[in-house]
């Protein structure tokens, strides 16, 4: 991890746990809104890792602008236990010694990965993909829990401090 450690409530660390698909949000070069479904690994100051290829077009448009948003929620929920969390903050890519660190998060989350980041032999399609595969990293500046177990519409939101770039009050 880089920066201050972060403290975030237990319920956030367990969604994040229980989950393992994101929604990442970016912009391009002209200001359009781009998504891409990922799969992803958190850490313990839950820094999420996620996977790319270098080319992709969300990663080039964070190499030219690091924010980007995520959502994560589980599909086909009943209104009434809709919960879900929404994050923003800044992705950098990953390299050196934490490239090895997000390779163990990311395996022990993903463990069909295991064998293939060791260097093993696996799908020939599996293989390819990591040949070209970029770590990255999105480190929450802001995020929101919504619940609606606790009650309809509930929201509890965190802010901490960027060292990239501060962040404003954050709204929807």
């Amino acid at each position: 991890m880089t920066g201050k450690a972060m403290i975030w409530p237990a319920v956030v660390a367990a969604f994040l746990a229980a989950h393992n698909t994101l929604t990442l949000a970016t912009v391009d070069e002209n200001g359009l809104p781009a998504a891409a479904a990922l799969f992803y690994a958190e850490d313990s100051t839950l820094n999420l890792y996620f996977l790319s290829e270098a080319g992709s077009g969300h990663a080039r448009h964070i190499t030219q602008q690091p924010w980007a948003a995520v959502t994560i929620q589980a599909d086909g929920q009943h209104w009434q236990n809709i919960q879900g969390l929404q994050l923003c903050g800044v992705v950098t890519k990953v390299s050196g010694a934490e490239r090895v660190t997000a390779m163990r998060i990311y395996g022990r989350k993903h463990p069909f990965l295991q064998p293939l980041f060791r260097g093993e032999k696996g799908p020939a399609t599996l293989l390819a993909a990591l040949r070209t595969a970029t770590f990255y990293r999105l480190r929450p500046c802001w995020l929101r829990l919504i619940d609606n177990r606790r009650t309809f519409g509930y929201k509890e939101s965190w802010q901490f401090p960027c060292e990239e770039t501060p962040l404003d009050d954050h709204e929807d």
